[in-house]
């Protein structure tokens, strides 16, 4: 399980591989404002599992005690 809270554990960027191959990669904040603007949908594999990405709420909010960045929510951990 990752200690969201510890700074050390978040994750802090995004990636993946297009269809020919070739990689790509984007903070965090950016992959939040794709989600919930529906522009982008993101996904995440593990063994043979996939599961759409999420901005996770706490507490009833979707800002956490980091700065004000909201955090995408990984399915797989935890």
């Amino acid at each position: 399980m990752t200690d969201r809270m510890n700074p050390h554990e978040r994750i802090e960027s995004v990636g993946g591989e297009y269809s020919n191959g070739s990689q790509w990669k984007q903070s965090v904040v950016q992959t939040i404002r794709d989600i919930e603007s529906g522009e982008w949908e993101f996904y995440v594999e593990e063994d043979g599992l996939m599961a759409g990405v999420v901005v996770a709420e706490h507490n009833g909010t979707n800002t956490q005690d980091n700065g004000g960045r909201r955090s995408a929510d990984n399915p797989f951990t935890g």
